[in-house]
């Protein structure tokens, strides 16, 4: 299939899924049984000499099957199924986060979730509530602030001993220079 046919059935078949090739008969197979009209297009990488991306090397080939709108919850409901490995993603990550991380680590991941994936925040809030530690809206940010605070003055006194620093030097050196003419 080409870019120009592509376009024109985009109306019929849109993208749903990125699949590895060793998935792709499995869940081709499955999609047949259903009786689900899906295309196939294989992942094309743009061709740079100048950049190489390991990752891309290592790889299989990849996929992306293209399904009707309207059975796209059927597809989902058909994977979850297939992969059951999408379904213990959640489960992988909280037991990560359990092992990794103690309160101190979990209570971060609350006051700067941009910091962490999407789903890291409600699991950590749910690790703590595990423990016997809940906290308010109004908690969270009166810690945060409190977190932030000595961090900005502590940056702010580092500067000023670098820039004290860099003055005595500046000052030893003038001297050199005036002691030695």
């Amino acid at each position: 299939m080409n870019k120009l046919s592509d376009f024109n059935q985009s109306r019929q078949l849109q993208d749903h899924l990125l699949v590895e090739a060793h998935q792709l008969d499995g869940i081709l197979d499955s999609l047949k049984q259903k009786n689900i009209n899906f295309r196939v297009r294989k992942v094309e990488y743009a061709k740079d000499v100048e950049f190489q991306d390991v990752s891309l090397k290592l790889s299989d080939a990849r996929y992306i099957i293209q399904v009707p709108q309207n059975k796209k919850l059927a597809v989902d409901d058909l994977l979850k199924l297939l992969i059951p490995a999408n379904d213990q993603k959640l489960e992988i990550r909280t037991l990560f986060l359990k092992t990794s991380l103690d309160k101190a680590g979990l209570i971060d991941i609350l006051l700067f979730p941009e910091q962490w994936n999407s789903e890291d925040p409600r699991i950590a809030r749910q690790l703590l509530a595990d423990q016997g530690i809940q906290f308010t809206a109004q908690e969270l940010q009166q810690l945060k602030q409190q977190k932030t605070r000595p961090t900005k003055l502590k940056q702010t006194r580092i500067e000023q001993l670098s820039n004290y620093f860099l003055v005595l030097i500046i000052v030893i050196f003038v001297l050199l220079l005036l002691w030695k003419y």
